[in-house]
């Protein structure tokens, strides 16, 4: 069981991701060699992590490594060390973004149940008679 964001929330999430590294990339392409800063992509899977999926800030990330890749041949960097360190660096930020993801799922799993357990704490207080306790907690864990 993964939970998540309602799924508006995450198609923003990688929509927001995406678009923000088209607009970098754009940017990059369009200043050319003499400045390159390709790697505020690495922002993108960051913003995906927000409210997304893991597998969602995986393919958010991958494209964010894959275009400052590409950016080496508009950059004419290709066979640099300075394009080797921007990649490195992109890599490197898309898998803490799919970690972040990762411990931000586990975090909402375990507040919606920490939620479960305060609401049978409240219907099982020893008011109601046994019938009422089962069933309301029956209507708890199968709404």
């Amino acid at each position: 069981m993964t939970p998540s964001a309602s799924p508006r929330r995450r198609l923003a999430a990688v929509l927001a991701g995406l678009a923000l590294i088209g607009l970098v990339a754009g940017l990059d392409v369009a200043y050319g060699p003499t400045e390159v800063f390709i790697t505020i992509v690495v922002v993108g899977p960051f913003l995906t992590a927000l409210a997304a999926e893991r597998r969602d800030v995986i393919m958010v990330g991958a494209l964010a490594v894959a275009v400052t890749i590409a950016s080496g041949w508009w950059n004419d960097s290709i066979a640099t060390g300075a394009q080797v360190i921007r990649i490195v660096g992109v890599l490197g930020g898309a898998v803490l973004a799919v970690l972040s993801a990762q411990v931000r799922s586990r975090d909402l799993l375990a507040q919606r149940r920490l939620g479960l357990l305060a609401a049978v704490a409240e219907v099982a207080d020893g008011e109601l008679s046994l019938r009422v306790t089962v069933e309301r907690i029956a209507d708890l864990l199968v709404p």
